[in-house]
């Protein structure tokens, strides 16, 4: 009895738990309730460092982009991928300082991407596999949401080793004096070694004020401005079934491993696609944020 008893609160208190887990602390606001472009340039630019932004072209292409199939045990390395078009609409955007936290989501509509990436597989117990494959994609529509810090911190402990480096002079000093007060105490013959002693103090005293302003000014470059991109995270989703075809000689490779894998990449191909994504969304969410909303200054 006592042993149900005492699994029924185990139970009871995993459901307090997951509860507290899943309920969100606070709900963000919306600065532009309309979505309006101009509105989320401008509360942009009056929060970051940034020029304002002018489109270049809604077709681009891609440097090279590495990335990771875990489900396939392959990786590759994406040499270069070109959009037709990159014609975004803002279909979320809300902030929550309580959270620290800003989101942004842009959905694009018919994207069409030509890739030419160099894959390596590594079947298990054999020698990797390397192959090139070409690869069109057509996206009816492409959403990707990206999550800003409004302001980062700086790291604690970078803070007290700013403050130990600043004290360490006055405690040199404080040695120096001592030093100077029993040199001046003995003979004439001692004099010179006082006058070292001096010196080298003095240096010491330099460098380790030297090395205080370099600490400071070290964790003053460290602290990133609000809404930093470099630290930014984007997620890449998709409603309707992408179209795709790959090219390339190895399609029809008579390699009995490396069909088996090309012919499951395809079967499972979805789980394929979500995972390239994990990096090729950052690159073209950079792109949109940086030639439509805020060209952030280096």
């Amino acid at each position: 009895m006592k042993s149900q008893l005492f699994c029924c609160a185990l139970l009871l208190l995993s459901y307090a738990a997951a509860d507290e887990v899943c309920t969100p602390d606070s709900e963000g606001v919306e600065p532009c309730p309309g979505l309006e472009l101009s509105c989320v340039q401008e509360y942009f630019q009056s929060q970051v460092d940034c020029d304002i932004a002018t489109v270049e072209s809604s077709s681009i292409e891609l440097g090279a982009v590495d990335v990771n199939l875990p489900s396939f045990q392959m990786k590759a390395e994406l040499l270069s991928t070109k959009f037709d078009q990159l014609d975004g609409e803002i279909v979320a955007f809300t902030v929550n300082k309580q959270e620290n936290l800003a989101v942004l989501a842009v959905q694009f509509s018919n994207v069409t991407t030509d890739t030419v990436g160099v894959f390596e597989y590594y079947p298990t117990g054999k020698e990797p596999r390397v192959f090139t494959l070409t690869g069109e994609e057509i996206y009816p529509t492409l959403t990707i949401t990206t999550y800003f810090q409004l302001e980062s911190t700086v790291d604690s402990s970078e803070e007290s080793s700013e403050e130990s480096s600043t004290s360490s002079p006055s405690e040199e000093e404080s040695s120096s004096s001592s030093s100077s007060e029993e040199s001046s105490s003995t003979e004439e013959e001692s004099s010179s070694d006082s006058e070292e002693s001096s010196t080298d103090e003095s240096s010491s005293t330099d460098e380790s004020s030297s090395s205080s302003s370099s600490s400071s000014s070290s964790s003053e470059e460290e602290t990133a401005k609000p809404l930093p991109l470099s630290t930014a995270r984007h997620f890449v989703s998709w409603g309707s079934d992408p179209a795709v075809e790959f090219g390339g000689d190895c399609l029809d490779t008579q390699d009995e491993v490396l069909s088996a894998v090309l012919a499951d990449f395809q079967a499972r191909l979805e789980i394929g696609l979500r995972e390239s994504w994990v990096t090729r969304g950052t690159p073209v969410a950079e792109y949109y944020i940086q030639n439509n909303i805020c060209k952030y200054k280096q």
